[in-house]
């Protein structure tokens, strides 16, 4: 958890993503622990980027997963907001 701190004290910016759901998974909790220690040095908020919360089998698994396109969709997006 310390180097997650340490980079975002650099950089002022964190990114999560994972194939879980939004909510009850890993990278709230990440998000939550991250805020408390650097709040002050965040820019913008933290971005999650979490696979859909639905169900979803085997088969249509690689649909449920976050790809290229959805993790820099965000990034394009938060890039419009700050101009």
């Amino acid at each position: 958890m310390e180097a997650v701190v340490e980079s975002v004290r650099r950089t002022k910016r964190l990114v999560i993503v994972h194939e879980a759901g939004m909510t009850g998974n890993v990278g709230g909790e990440i998000a939550a622990e991250v805020s408390k220690r650097a709040f002050l040095r965040l820019e913008p908020l933290v971005r999650r980027i979490a696979g859909w919360g639905v169900p979803a089998t085997l088969q249509f698994e690689k649909f449920n997963i976050p790809d290229e396109i959805r993790i820099f969709g965000w990034n394009c997006r938060d890039a419009q907001l700050l101009r």
